[in-house]
């Protein structure tokens, strides 16, 4: 069996000396595949990440530690391989949490992948509850580089996202999505999956520029591609759950007030409900993925669609009602109300995701279609999610 050290390096070079147990050495051959795997490591390494080649089985190459090398082969004897590992940031959240709940869920991915769920707290139920799914949960601080270098190292791929509403500040999201992919970049990541969103000032050149929380995203993504971090960008489209959230409520009914045509095309999205399916089509196609935007929505839809749905689903009768810009942004709390306008001004005036978003979009959910599906059942928010609007904005 064919081994090499793989600690912070993507793949070992094409001159690498294999060696076997009895000092036999040669090169590494055409043809010979590899597949990348975490090992348990006593001794001077604690965590590496090896790769073997099935060409061969005779071969081993001793690690740069004596220590550690004696301890990889021997558990590679005894047969104790384990999965590469995904880190998942969030995992706790709704966007980690989709991420996790569709690897376990597939059989493919849960016996290629061992999930490390980072969170602020792994003592907490959900983190509890993720352990006694045999996720290892560790705990990060996404402003503290050391933190975040340490639960990434020996990594194979990491789904990344960030919470621009925990301090509502561009630069701190910004540093803390640089922080994650510098540490990708020094563990030598093979993937990074963003959770993205399309930058709304240069694609409006300038007319909306109070979305910080898009456009800090979108910052981040120029960052890694500058880097050159092999990656993939799941821009994730309209939250379901906003639309939910602003309904008016009443016994007779429900009504849904935006600054939105009724006919206004929207790319909804679940983000506990759709999040790991994308991620998942990443992960089961890294080749035709990697460097690429997807475009996460379950379809475009109508507020008269939304409307209908929500009266479907609730048994009561709900409308909808269409109002100004300005006559919106007075129904919200000051801290969110120009940032929420310009968001659904977005969506009216830009089709959210900006020119040429259909093509992808339609792209994308065949990535997602490779990924089986479960019947979702319950959460208002997901109401679409057995749906499709084929219908382009």
């Amino acid at each position: 069996m064919l081994i090499w050290d793989h600690v912070g390096a993507l793949r070992p070079p094409d001159c690498l000396q294999l060696q076997d147990i009895s000092g036999n050495t040669r090169s590494r051959q055409e043809g010979d595949r590899e597949v990348v795997v975490d090992l348990a490591i006593a001794g001077d390494v604690t965590d590496a990440t090896v790769g073997i080649q099935e060409a061969s089985m005779d071969y081993a190459l001793v690690a740069h530690t004596s220590a550690a090398s004696n301890a990889m082969l021997q558990n590679i004897q005894n047969g104790i391989i384990m999965s590469k590992i995904l880190v998942v940031f969030g995992a706790t959240g709704n966007q980690g949490g989709s991420v996790i709940e569709s690897v376990l869920g597939n059989s493919k991915l849960s016996s290629e992948y061992k999930i490390r769920g980072v969170t602020r707290d792994p003592s907490k139920p959900k983190g509890q509850a993720l352990a006694e799914k045999g996720v290892e949960v560790v705990k990060a601080d996404l402003s503290d580089k050391e933190s975040i270098q340490k639960v990434i190292n020996g990594s194979h791929a990491v789904f990344a996202v960030t919470n621009y509403w925990e301090y509502m500040s561009k630069d701190i999201e910004v540093t803390q999505g640089k922080n994650i992919a510098d540490a990708c970049k020094s563990a030598g990541v093979s993937l990074l999956i963003w959770s993205s969103i399309p930058h709304a000032g240069r694609m409006t050149n300038g007319k909306l520029s109070h979305l910080p929380h898009f456009d800090a995203k979108a910052d981040v993504a120029d960052y890694i591609r500058e880097q050159k971090i092999p990656a993939c960008f799941l821009n994730a489209g309209c939250f379901m759950s906003n639309f939910v959230g602003s309904l008016q409520k009443s016994d007779e009914g429900n009504s849904l007030t935006l600054n939105v045509h009724p006919d206004s095309k929207m790319p909804l999205f679940d983000a506990a409900g759709d999040t790991g399916k994308f991620a998942a089509g990443i992960l089961l196609n890294p080749s035709e993925t990697l460097n690429k935007d997807i475009y996460a929505a379950t379809g475009w839809y109508t507020p008269t669609d939304v409307v209908n749905a929500i009266e479907e689903f609730s048994g009561k009768k709900t409308t909808f009602n269409e109002v100004p810009d300005e006559t919106f942004r007075k129904f919200l709390p000051d801290a969110i109300a120009e940032e929420m306008m310009e968001t659904f001004m977005l969506v009216r005036d830009y089709a959210y995701y900006g020119p040429g978003g259909d093509k992808i979009l339609e792209e994308s959910l065949k990535v997602r279609s490779t990924v089986p599906e479960k019947p979702i059942i319950g959460a208002e928010t997901n109401v679409f999610s057995s749906r499709r609007e084929s219908q382009p904005p």
